[in-house]
């Protein structure tokens, strides 16, 4: 339960921090009540793996890109041939971490 609470305490982060940016697409139930630490979205047009390149090269976050192994879902999104950038939250994770997440997400959209 402990373990559940701080990932849903650093999604909850995540999301408020990115969903009012200009671009940014989140995808998955807004209850966030009813969710795991794990959030997928896309920025713009741009494709889902330049995005997760730049959070790597950039700013040593790591991603993941594609498909997910969820064609159907992609399809059902219109995300098919973009795919989504997917970040998930650990009770490893700490608050700074999720906070250099956010700028990075800004920071990207920005352009």
């Amino acid at each position: 339960e402990q373990i559940r609470a701080r990932e849903q305490a650093l999604l909850r982060r995540f999301v408020d921090g990115v969903k009012e940016v200009e671009g940014v697409t989140l995808y998955g139930n807004p209850d966030l009540d009813w969710r795991t630490g794990i959030q997928s979205l896309n920025i713009r047009d741009y494709d889902s793996g330049e995005v997760a390149d730049e959070l790597a090269y950039h700013y040593e976050i790591y991603t993941r890109a594609g498909a997910h192994c969820a064609p159907l879902m992609h399809r059902a999104l219109g995300t098919e041939g973009t795919g989504a950038v997917r970040f998930s939250m650990s009770h490893f994770n700490t608050e700074a971490e999720i906070d250099e997440a956010v700028r990075a997400v800004h920071e990207i959209a920005e352009g």
